[in-house]
This record gives structure tokens, C-alpha cells and sequence, in this order.
């Protein structure tokens, strides 16, 4: 929420609540008091005059929004009239409502109430707390009973506010009734991007200066890590979810956060990255947003567990409203709480009380299996004050209705966890365990990773091009905030590619010399050192090492366009993988692109062969060709680099076809030439080649559209996003040009000449960077001035 629109809601509170007290008529005594015991009980008083409008206690009782917070003996000064009356002690205690009728001329009225106590979850060892409350710290002990509260975080300092910063209080916790803990200390940066909330300082971190978009919200997280404190992510959907979590940053996130209130639910992502409201309409859309980008999390195999917070205070929530319970043994601490909390032993709540074991286990655990499924018995207890619509397992993001208590199968390793929905319509009231883990034969990717991972990349796409558009921002500044960005979408696109089967084509170096290009390669192409040692196999105290003393090598040669052997380890394309399953890097070289160093295109030289014998040769595993029919593997081969900068390869298929490509770099354009020989007994027709050039690396021309893209036999040329920009290829006997906005990629595709046994054939191609806007002049004297001489 920002803060306009926090300051608008706190204002119209205000207003609402300001109401003077009506003159004074009665003395109405309310006293609350578990059933069946006679002494007073704290809880929290929701008294609503014949107006409708809530009334404040007469004797200075903490108030906010609607409801009195007692300690068992609240008074109020009242007119005559109907007054309605809900009493209630957070989710362990009944719900109790009454009307209360003052008559003209009475003097006073007392009412006594009670409470039942549905469950006793300390008891069980689960111990409620909350993470978002910005009530008065004076206030704490009133309000956290009232509510049957035992952890309280407290924000006392945020943005532009540090009560603390020459006036440290005497101790850190308060703690009181044996067990209640409230945490003094709380902060929270809440700026452009989202909240961070930063608990366990022993001093808070000056975030005075920041502004709305400058620094980055990783500078001060940064800082919270190094003193050892915990960060909490206060909701899934902020935009800057995806850059804290890519950069370490994050021990907790709220999937039962402040968004949703006991009366309703904030309509939109206010800071955040909007949901699509046909998908997540009315006023649930929101909880079921955040919990789906919790459920990509954990599909990209971030183990992060799940907290709640209400931010009473700002919004109109009574604290403890969203919480989370964690379990614990033994007698309760800070300590203990919060590793219990990070060993992900949790539910989280606004209303249902949802106890799960798996298999005699908390939510946290690890299930580890050497076979290919694992039955799951669920058990526990479920209570609730409001009716349950549905109970659900949901596994690796997907939902289903179940039984509880009951038994599962999974046969696919990721995680699982269950959660609890009430039948009410205008707030999600619901529950949910946090995730138990899931690691069979050996693995514990789940099968959604790399769509989750591309969620999240494609998150990072968007949210650079608002930045790159921010005009408070100046160029140093701006460099500083995208930089990050750029971190974390390179972090998840290593979590989509190593989710693709042997996607990583790890292969020893064959010398120190090849170890020094193959390293110096991956640096050119921007690789991680996670994306490096899926390439060489270095542990990381190995690839420290390698890259400490790593000369710079890969220089272009006189002028020339940068072109390399692409790496592997990174899969070249954005979309469409089950299209392209298991890639060889044999056939596959970048040109590094003119205008930016960092930006390159693969090429995949030839990716696909066809003959009148079948699918002869294809560079990646997606449907069979003649050798997979015969559980042939071919051997990985590697490009041959010369000394002028140029690039060979040749094989020799089974049956005695041979082919082979050659590129050289020029200054503005690359040469390629394509050769096929005929070693077989018989003739071969129908030759077809597919030669793939894809836009992954350069991501100003990798918009997953065709509308940036210009077909005109035998030229197939894309556009960058500003139009300025154009990459263009052909290739002569041109048989087709095509574009996929999926991978995204286009080609112009050659068809070889027949050929009788022992012939020879040979194509030539081209790829030229062009600067400019007319496309269609620049292709007509490429044809007439290269095609032409062919």
C-alpha cells in the first residue's frame, strides 16, 4: 500500500471513528469472562450505537477502527437506544454477539459475557504470533491478551520515523504473563517495490534517506542480513518479490497479510504486481493471487516458509487477526519462536485452526524416498467458529479437494501442503500449513519449475521496463536500482533452465587452455557461477579458484563481431521447451550484437536436417529421428575456433552422410556456409534444413510477439524495441522464413539440391546488424549487392 492510499484509509478511519460520544445518559459496564469462570477476561469489545457507529470506551481503553480492546471490564457512557454487542478473543475463542436496549432515564446496565474456549493450541505446543503491528508499544500487554496473543512484532520505526535513534529502549521484548512476548524493535521499509519487515535488530537501520525509488530496497536489506537480523517479505505480490528473493533476501513471506481484514479485503495490489481479475476476481482474487506466487516460490525450490501479519494500526484489523502459529517445544521464547518459524513447523490463519501431520510429521519436513512415489497420511484437528467450505491438498501448485484426516500418493517430488477454506464471501478466511518437502528417487525439482521460474522472469522483464521509464531517477541512479534486476532475472532463468533435462551439457575441459576459453565464454555471455559450474562441474571452492586467476581471452579479431561457441548450461530459449528437450551445444555459436556487448543471439547451425529417409539429424531431443528409432546416440562434438576468429564443425552420421558448417565474423555481419555430402548407396531428396536463430540473449529484440518481426523470401529480420535496430538474415536456396514468438526465434530456412551417392552440395548464408528504420531498402540492396553475386 502506499502512502497516499494508506493515508486516505487511515483518514477516512478517522473520521468514521471520531464521532463525538453520545451525551451521557448510562453507565454500560461490559465484562467478558470464559464460560464457566467467574473472573474477568481480556478480549476485545466491538459495541456499535443505534447509528452503527462503534463507540469508544469512558475509560480510556485502547481503541481502533471498530472494537475497544479490555481486560476484561470495559464502561462506556451511552445514550438511550439498541446497541449491538460482538465479543470475541482471537481464533481459539467463540464468536458471542447480543443487543444491549438502554431506556430513556436509565442510569446504568452491566452485561456480562463469556466466552468459549474452542482449543487451546499452546497447550499443543503451537504458539501464536503475528508480524505487522503498529499500535503503540504501551499498548502491547492490553492488546496481544485481549486477543490471546503470545508473539507480537511491533513496528516502531520505518521510512522517515526513528523514535529510537539516541533514546534506545531498556530491553527489546516485553514480556509479561508468563509467556507473551512483544518485540520492541520492529521496522519496515515501505517504499516503491513493497515492504520489507526487519525484526531481532539490536539497532534499527537508518533508512531516513530513502525515497520513494532510490535507493534500492536491497541497500538496507543488505545491511539488516549483515547485522543478522530477519527479514520478513510482507506480501507475495510486490513487485521487488522476485529481485529479494534472487538476492537472498527474505526468511519469511505473508500469504496471510493485511490485505485481507476481519470486514473485507483491500481491493487491489496497491505497490504490487496486479492480478488478472478474470482469473482472481472478486474480493478473494487478491488471497488467491498471493498464495499462487507463493506456490511458484516453491516450485522454483525457494523453501521460504509462510507468516501472517494485520497491520492494526494502519489497517482496519484488530491485531492478530492474520497470524501464524508455530510449533514449538517446551517453554516459548523469542528464540524459539523464530526457529521454529524458519524451520517452516507453521500454520498460518485468520480464522481456522489447522493442525497437520504428515506421516507423524510437522510442516517443514523433508520426506526423502529412493522410489518413485510416497504415501502420505494426513492427520490432525481442524477446528473453526466459521463453517469450512473445503479442505485442500495442494502439490506443486495444483489443488485438490481431499479428505482430512485421509491419505495421499505423490509420485512427483517438489512439496505439498493443505489448506482450509470457509464458506464466508466477503474477506478469504482460510488456513494453510506451511510446505512439507518432497524429494523422491533422488530428485527434488518439482515439474513446474521452469514455468514458475518463467513467471518470474518475465515479472523481472516488466518491472525493468517501468524502471527504465522512471523519470525521478537520473542515469547513475536508475543504473544502480536496474542492476539488481538484471541479477535477479539472470537468477531465474538458471532456475528455468536447470529444470530442463540435461539441459546443463556439462563436459570436462580438455586442457588448461580450453578451461580458459570455456570460462572466458561464459563471462562474455553474462553466465552466473551457478550456470558456470553446470557447464565445467567445478564445485564452488573449484570455480572461485579457476576465475581468481582467469585470464581475459575471446578478443574479436581486427574489428570484427564477437562470435563464440555458445556454453550450454543456459537453455538458449525462453519458451516452448518441451519443443526442445536436451540441447546439444555442438551445433549452436552467438554473435555478440554491435550495439551492445552483452547481447548476443544463438544460432543453431544446421538445428534440423530432413531427407527422404526422415528426420536425419536434430540438435535437441523432441521427436525422434532416424538414430533415437534405433537407440543410437550420436557423440558430442565441438566447434574447431581458428586463429582469425572464424568457426567449423563437421559429423558423420551412422549411415555415412557428413555435413559440416563454417562461420566467419565481418564487421557488421557474419558468413555462414552450410555442406552436405552424400557417402550413402542411394540417392537423397528432399533435403531440408532448419537453421534457428534465437532472440533469448538479446533481450531488446526478444519480445515473445511477431509484430517486431518482417518476413520477405529469402530475408527474415526482427526489430528491436525501439525500432531503431534490426537483425536480418537469409540464406540462398531459400525454402521458407518463419518465426516462433514463443522461443522467441526466426529463420530463413535453405533446401539443399538433390544429391546422388558420392556428391557434394554447399549454401551460403548471411546474418547483418542493420541501425535504421527502412528495413525494406536496406534488404532490397542486400539482395541485389550479396545475394546477387551468388
Amino acid at each position: 500500500m502506499n502512502s497516499q492510499q494508506t493515508a486516505l484509509l487511515v483518514s477516512l478511519l478517522v473520521v468514521s471513528n471520531l464521532a463525538a460520544s453520545p451525551a451521557k445518559a448510562a453507565d454500560l459496564t461490559i465484562t467478558t469472562h470464559e464460560t464457566g469462570k467467574p473472573a474477568p477476561m481480556p478480549a476485545r469489545i466491538h459495541l456499535a450505537g443505534p447509528d452503527g457507529k462503534p463507540v469508544k470506551s469512558a475509560n480510556g481503553l485502547p481503541f481502533w477502527n471498530d472494537h475497544v480492546s479490555s481486560m476484561g471490564e470495559a464502561r462506556f457512557d451511552v445514550a438511550p437506544g439498541s446497541y449491538s454487542v460482538i465479543i470475541e478473543r482471537g481464533p481459539e475463542w467463540s464468536s458471542e454477539s447480543s443487543t444491549v436496549d438502554i431506556l430513556p432515564n436509565q442510569k446504568s446496565d452491566e452485561v456480562s459475557i463469556s466466552l468459549t474456549h474452542l482449543a487451546d493450541l499452546p497447550a499443543e505446543g503451537w504458539w501464536p504470533g503475528e508480524t505487522h503491528i503498529h499500535r503503540p508499544i504501551e499498548q502491547a500487554e492490553v492488546l496481544m491478551r485481549a486477543e490471546d496473543l503470545h508473539f507480537g512484532q511491533f513496528i516502531t520505526w520505518w521510512n522517515k520515523r526513528n523514535p529510537w535513534t539516541n533514546n534506545l529502549p531498556s530491553s527489546l521484548v516485553k514480556r509479561f504473563d508468563g509467556n507473551r512476548f512483544a518485540s520492541i524493535l520492529g521496522g519496515e521499509d515501505e517504499r516503491d517495490g513493497g515492504a520489507l519487515m526487519f525484526f531481532n535488530l539490536d539497532l534499527p537501520i537508518d533508512i531516513t534517506a530513502g525515497e520513494e525509488f532510490y535507493p534500492s530496497s536491497l541497500v538496507y536489506a543488505r545491511q539488516v542480513k549483515q547485522a543478522g537480523g530477519w527479514i520478513d517479505i510482507e506480501k507475495p505480490f510486490w513487485w521487488a518479490v522476485p529481485m529479494w528473493i534472487a538476492n537472498g533476501i527474505g526468511d519469511s513471506i505473508g500469504i496471510a497479510n493485511n490485505h485481507m481484514y476481519r470486514t473485507g479485503v483491500y481491493p487491489n495490489e496497491a505497490w504490487g504486481r496486479p492480478r488478472d481479475l478474470k482469473k482472481y476476481p472478486g474480493p478473494q482474487g487478491n488471497g488467491f493471487w498471493t498464495q499462487d506466487i507463493y506456490y511458484h516460490l516453491l516450485n522454483c525450490g525457494i523453501r521460504i516458509p509462510p507468516s501472517a501479519g494485520a497491520a492494526s494500526g494502519v489497517l482496519p484489523n484488530p491485531v492478530g487477526y492474520n497470524r501464524v502459529y508455530v510449533q514449538i517445544d517446551g517453554e516459548p521464547d523469542v528464540e524459539k519462536w523464530f526457529a521454529g518459524l524458519k524451520a517452516g513447523r507453521v500454520f498460518v490463519s485468520n480464522g481456522p485452526l489447522l493442525r497437520v501431520k504428515a506421516n507423524r510429521e510437522w510442516p517443514g519436513h523433508v520426506f526423502k524416498s529412493p522410489g518413485k512415489s510416497l504415501e502420505v497420511e494426513l492427520s490432525g484437528k481442524l477446528d473453526s467458529r466459521d463453517p469450512i467450505d473445503r479442505i485442500e491438498l495442494v502439490h506443486n501448485g495444483r489443488v485438490e479437494r481431499i479428505q482430512f484426516p485421509g491419505s495421499v500418493t505423490l509420485r512427483e517430488s517438489g512439496w505439498f501442503l493443505v489448506r482450509a477454506i470457509t464458506t464466508l464471501t466477503n474477506t478469504l478466511r482460510f488456513a494453510s500449513t506451511g510446505p512439507f518437502y518432497v524429494e523422491l528417487d533422488g530428485g527434488r525439482l518439482a515439474p513446474e519449475q521452469a514455468q514458475s521460474a518463467q513467471f518470474f522472469v518475465q515479472w523481472c522483464d516488466e518491472r525493468m521496463a517501468n524502471l527504465q521509464t522512471n523519470k525521478t531517477l537520473n542515469a547513475r541512479q536508475q543504473e544502480e536500482v536496474l542492476q539488481p534486476w538484471r541479477e535477479a532475472k539472470a537468477f531465474w532463468q538458471t532456475k528455468a533452465d536447470e529444470a530442463i533435462p540435461n539441459g546443463s551439457q556439462a563436459r570436462p575441459q580438455a586442457s588448461n587452455a580450453d578451461r580458459v576459453f570455456w570460462l572466458n565464454d561464459m563471462r562474455a555471455h553474462g553466465f552466473t557461477k551457478d550456470e558456470m559450474r553446470q557447464v565445467t562441474g567445478f564445485d564452488e571452492t573449484r570455480l572461485d579458484a579457476e576465475l581468481a586467476r582467469l585470464p581475459a581471452t575471446n578478443a574479436t579479431k581486427n574489428g570484427a563481431l564477437q562470435i563464440l561457441p555458445y556454453p550450454g548450461g543456459r537453455h538458449p530459449r525462453l519458451g516452448f521447451f518441451e519443443g526442445a528437450l536436451h540441447p546439444q551445444r555442438d551445433t549452436k555459436f552467438s554473435i555478440f550484437t554491435p550495439w551492445d556487448s552483452t547481447s548476443y543471439v544463438v544460432v543453431d547451425l544446421p538445428e534440423a536436417i530432413w531427407s527422404n529417409l526422415g528426420l536425419t539429424y536434430l540438435a535437441h531431443t523432441h521427436i525422434d529421428t532416424l538414430w533415437t528409432k534405433q537407440g543410437i546416440t550420436l557423440p558430442q562434438l565441438e566447434w574447431t575456433r581458428h586463429a582469425d576468429g572464424s568457426l567449423s564443425n563437421e559429423r558423420t552420421l551412422p549411415n555415412g552422410i557428413s555435413f559440416g558448417a563454417t562461420v566467419v565474423p565481418h564487421h557488421g555481419s557474419v558468413e555462414m556456409e552450410l555442406w552436405l555430402k552424400n557417402a550413402t548407396q542411394k540417392k537423397l531428396t528432399n533435403l531440408r534444413i532448419q537453421n534457428c536463430i534465437m532472440l533469448k540473449g538479446a533481450p531488446n529484440f526478444a519480445a515473445l510477439s511477431n509484430e517486431n518481426k518482417v518476413l520477405e523470401k529469402p530475408f527474415a529480420a526482427v526489430h528491436s524495441d525501439d525500432g531503431r535496430h534490426w537483425i536480418i538474415t537469409a540464406w540462398e536456396s531459400c525454402d521458407r522464413v518463419w518465426v516462433n514468438p514463443v522461443v522467441p526465434c526466426f529463420h530463413s530456412d535453405p533446401k539443399f539440391p538433390d544429391l546422388d551417392p558420392g556428391e557434394t552440395a554447399r549454401l551460403k548464408g548471411w546474418l547483418w546488424f542493420y541501425e535504421g528504420t527502412n528495413v525494406e531498402k536496406e534488404m532490397a540492396s542486400l539482395k541485389s549487392n550479396v545475394l546477387a553475386s551468388r
